[in-house]
């Protein structure tokens, strides 16, 4: 999947913008990112997911058979990533520069940003579960 993904892209107006790393700077790559891949991984989520959401870039979520996305429908992913199927991954491009484009992508930044500390981090976390336990206040 993600080998394909990324053969898919590369041969899109996004290619010279797009970089496979596997080194030790992962992390601050991720920081200086706009947009980050986040395929689909073993299960049908991806760790790159959160990570993305945590170095506060818009995730790309490739999924190929079901969407497995956190806290859905609770969060609405349209607002602050990009959700595609594999199918459909040649449009991603699309999407972006639709984002880009449209003047959207502070905004999502934004809402990221929002969701990182209420909802993808350990103390988020453990505030979405009391809430759950717990119940509707």
């Amino acid at each position: 999947l993600r080998r394909t993904l990324y053969g898919t892209l590369k041969q899109t107006w996004l290619g010279p913008h797009i970089a496979q790393y596997h080194g030790k700077q992962w992390r601050a790559l991720l920081r200086n990112s706009t947009f980050c891949m986040a395929p689909r991984g073993n299960g049908r989520t991806s760790f790159h997911l959160a990570e993305n959401i945590q170095a506060g870039c818009i995730p790309i979520y490739v999924w190929d058979d079901l969407p497995w996305l956190p806290y859905w429908p609770a969060l609405n992913w349209t607002k602050f990533s990009i959700v595609a199927p594999f199918s459909e991954a040649a449009a991603i491009a699309t999407r972006v520069r639709e984002v880009v484009d449209g003047n959207r992508t502070q905004a999502m930044l934004h809402t990221v940003l929002q969701y990182r500390g209420s909802h993808f981090t350990f103390d988020g976390l453990m505030r979405q579960i009391d809430r759950l336990l717990r119940g509707p206040a």
